[in-house]
């Protein structure tokens, strides 16, 4: 039999009508389209994942270089991003630990709560990207027994970044030792204050918190007669007060809450650290840099 062109093309595999042909090609580039979205959205998640990670990593370096890990005299020091401090965990996932990363120590603080209408939840992308804890302004909070490593005031500084979502009274941290301790936090009208409880003293700051993050460092130290109580936020000095003089220990210490029973944080919590002194100006202005570029706070000053 002659092989003719004829023939030849007669046995290809062809479409044999114009129709068939163009669903065929139709398949085939909705194959293509497809596999092509396909590596495209791997790609953009992809991309994200390795943003969101280097955002991170670039978190736990500066956590790891802070000057807090020099500091002399750091008691507690509690944050978001060092797998020993909160591990790896889901968006919204409720927290019963918050573990302390204090490097002058190896007898580490553990904030704990075991009861889930109570424990806070982690927030993923809570301030500049970076996570938090939010307290419900409810019911949550989580506490440590310190007997171990008691708070003494009036000795004192605590350091915070944190976000607050009312207005309401409530405390960021406090510590009890039957009816002594102190309250630091918001009352009404969003003015920071702090209440020493051993002393019956009430330094009320005038400074407006609004619902945006902010650093906030307060120093309390005795000077003979009296206690002076001295509030920064966002590198600005709010104020300085005095009052009576009056010494206090504290064994139990909690975190978003007035003593376990009232006037929760409706908000959130990134990072908390409390020394047993006051610290020095350079030294204060160190830790807010770290703090500001950490969670991409502006400074005042």
């Amino acid at each position: 039999m002659s092989f003719s062109r004829k023939n030849f093309r007669k046995s290809l595999p062809y479409p044999k009508t114009h129709e068939a042909r163009k669903k065929a090609y139709s398949f085939l580039e909705i194959a293509i389209v497809i596999l092509v979205m396909g590596i495209l959205i791997a790609g953009v998640t992809q991309g994200r994942k390795i943003i969101k990670d280097s955002e991170k990593v670039s978190a736990q370096i500066l956590t790891e270089t802070s000057p807090l890990v020099e500091t002399s005299g750091l008691l507690f020091w509690i944050e978001p991003v060092l797998d020993r401090s909160l591990g790896d965990q889901l968006n919204n996932a409720q927290i019963s630990n918050w573990k302390d990363i204090n490097p002058q120590t190896y007898d580490h603080i553990i904030l704990t709560q075991s009861t889930p209408s109570k424990q806070p939840l982690y927030i993923e992308k809570a301030i500049n990207n970076l996570p938090a804890l939010q307290f419900d302004g409810g019911n949550d909070y989580l506490e440590a027994d310190i007997e171990q490593n008691p708070i003494l005031t009036p000795s004192l500084t605590i350091i915070a970044v944190a976000q607050t979502n009312s207005n309401a009274s409530a405390q960021l941290v406090s510590t009890k030792d039957g009816g002594s301790g102190f309250d630091f936090g918001k009352i009404g009208n969003d003015k920071l204050a702090l209440k020493d409880h051993g002393g019956g003293s009430n330094y009320n700051f005038d400074h407006v918190f609004d619902r945006n993050p902010h650093i906030i460092i307060l120093t309390y130290v005795s000077e003979g007669a009296q206690n002076r109580a001295t509030l920064y936020v966002d590198g600005k000095l709010i104020g300085s007060q005095t009052q009576g003089s009056s010494r206090d220990k504290s064994v139990k210490l909690f975190l978003g809450d007035k003593q376990g029973n009232s006037h929760s944080w409706d908000g959130y919590i990134a990072e908390i650290a409390i020394l047993n002194r006051h610290l020095k100006e350079e030294e204060r202005k160190q830790i807010e840099t770290y703090l500001a570029k950490k969670y991409a706070i502006v400074l005042v000053n």
